[in-house]
């Protein structure tokens, strides 16, 4: 059986294993909030991308998906709201 040193001390390797992991998971617990704010903007800054357009006759559009010409009309390829990106993202928020 080997031993690795930690804080000064001889560890069994198992034992080593087990601090390293738990070091990993302090510096994952400390790090959440950070982790969870970025992923928070992440996600709006998908949204404001892929937000719905409201066309005519009645239709939804998403925004980013579809095709738009420099005169501002959507044409050819328009994808229905909520677009692909969108439903992830809500169906990811239900679990």
């Amino acid at each position: 059986m080997g031993y690795t040193k930690i804080d000064g001390y001889n560890h069994p390797q198992e034992r080593a294993a087990d601090i390293a992991q738990k070091d990993k998971d302090r510096a994952l617990a400390a790090a959440a909030p950070d982790l969870a704010a970025r992923v928070i903007a992440l996600e709006n800054g998908i949204r404001a991308l892929h937000r719905p357009v409201d066309i005519e006759p009645s239709d939804t559009i998403c925004s980013e998906c579809s095709w738009q010409h420099r005169a501002g009309r959507f044409f050819g390829k328009v994808v229905a709201y909520p677009c692909p990106t969108i439903a992830l993202l809500d169906e990811e928020g239900k679990a």
